[in-house]
């Protein structure tokens, strides 16, 4: 994983010039100086990734990323019951390619939801 950040933000630095940063973040990083903490801040810092098996339909990846960024994790038609300690919800399993039902206690729904939810200054994609 380190590995695979080190090129991430290599990249960055490459073409830091190109990119359209959210507003907050241009105004605030206006010299390298201020961009190399910043860069290094985030190296350092836990990623979240799920890194699939490498597919050959690049419409289908897209397809699929643009509806995991612009829906909730978790849609409310998918919960199926709540009794104020465990939560039930449908998912789709990639590996038996069905509709399965999960139990988690409340403790648990919450933390993985939780990892979801974009940090203060990530900006999604829309159309």
């Amino acid at each position: 994983m380190k590995q695979w950040r080190y090129q991430i933000i290599t990249l960055l630095r490459q073409q830091w010039d190109k990119l359209q940063l959210p507003p907050e973040w241009a105004q605030t990083i206006t010299t390298p100086r201020q961009r190399e903490p910043f860069l290094d801040f985030h190296y350092q810092r836990h990623w979240n990734i799920d890194l699939a098996k490498p597919t050959d339909n690049a419409q289908q990846t897209l397809n699929y990323l643009a509806r995991y960024l612009k829906k909730p994790s978790v849609s409310l038609s998918r919960l199926e019951h709540y009794n104020g300690q465990e939560v039930t919800y449908r998912y789709l399993s990639h590996k038996t390619r069905k509709q399965e039902k999960l139990n988690l206690s409340m403790d648990e729904f919450i933390q993985r939801f939780i990892s979801h939810i974009p940090d203060k200054n990530f900006r999604r994609v829309h159309r």
